[in-house]
This record gives structure tokens, C-alpha cells and sequence, in this order.
């Protein structure tokens, strides 16, 4: 049991070695970051709590390392919903059963404040976001620019003719 002991982020070794324990409660700390891996050894955890840190988004396939998972709490979190949550919010509608009262709720930005996570889709979550920021599945189509930049002071003379 890891609750309550001010833990502010979890790093990819923060579990080697580890790879008997079913139960893990990192309940009530003030975890804001998780390395995308950091489960991976946890191959036979079953129930997991993260509810009560400081977690803004999930990584990338974070609770896929981990096969057994069964219940996982993520609750009162300051969720920060925009493209980094598009994995979590499509976790969640497919493990639906796995989660302990699935209603995660938006903390941020302002316009998506108190929404449920499991509701959300693509395009609410990636509103007016660059999708080559993050890595995301399927990407969008990006357009490509015929446009040159200069490369040495030399061009930009000669393209202006001063040269």
C-alpha cells in the first residue's frame, strides 16, 4: 500500500522486481506524471487505484501492460481533456467493467469543465489542437507546404535581389 505518501510521479523502474503483487493503491499522493511503462511489471495486478493525485492525463496504452487488470479508480483527478485523453476516454468505453465508478469528469480547459470522459470523442477532445503535437491514431491527413524557407543569409539576398 503506497496511499497517502505525497508521491509526485512514478518513473518506468518504479516497479521492477515486483511482478508478484496483485493489489497496488497509489491512492491519495500527488502523482502527476507516469511514465508510459511504469506498470509494465506488474503483469499479475488485478486492482489498481490512482483516484486522488494530481494525474492530468493517462499515457499512451499505460493499463494495456497491464493483462489481468480487473478494477482500476481514477476518480477526482484534475483531468485535463484534449488529445492526450483520447486513449483514456476510449480505456474507459472499452473496460467499462474494469472501472470502479467510470464517471471521470474534466477539470480542464473551461469549455469541456465537468464533462464525463467516457461521453467525449475525438473531436471535442482535439478542438482547435495541432494533431502532429501528440501522437494519435488515425492521424489526419496534414497538408503539405510547397514553400522553401531559406537556408543561409546568401538565399534571402539573392531571393530579394540584393545580391
Amino acid at each position: 500500500m503506497l496511499f497517502s505518501n505525497h508521491i509526485t510521479e512514478l518513473q518506468e523502474k518504479s516497479f521492477v522486481g515486483l511482478h508478484r503483487v496483485k493489489v497496488l493503491y497509489l491512492n491519495n499522493n500527488l502523482i502527476k506524471f507516469l511514465h508510459p511503462n511504469v506498470f509494465q511489471p506488474l503483469r499479475k495486478l488485478s486492482k489498481l487505484r490512482l483516484d486522488w493525485n494530481d494525474l492530468l492525463f493517462l499515457p499512451q496504452g499505460c493499463l494495456d501492460m497491464i493483462p489481468r487488470l480487473s478494477a482500476v479508480k481514477l476518480q477526482e483527478n484534475p483531468w485535463h481533456c484534449d488529445c492526450r485523453m483520447i486513449y483514456l476516454a476510449r480505456w474507459l468505453r472499452s473496460s467499462a467493467s474494469h472501472a470502479w465508478n467510470t464517471e471521470l469528469l474534466c477539470k480542464t480547459p473551461e469549455q469541456l469543465e465537468g464533462q464525463s470522459l467516457s461521453l467525449l470523442r475525438f473531436d471535442s477532445l482535439c478542438r482547435g489542437q495541432w494533431a502532429a503535437m501528440v501522437s494519435l491514431s488515425p492521424r489526419l491527413p496534414i497538408r503539405k507546404q510547397r514553400f522553401h524557407a531559406p537556408r543561409t543569409l546568401f538565399d534571402v539576398l539573392r531571393q530579394h535581389q540584393l545580391v
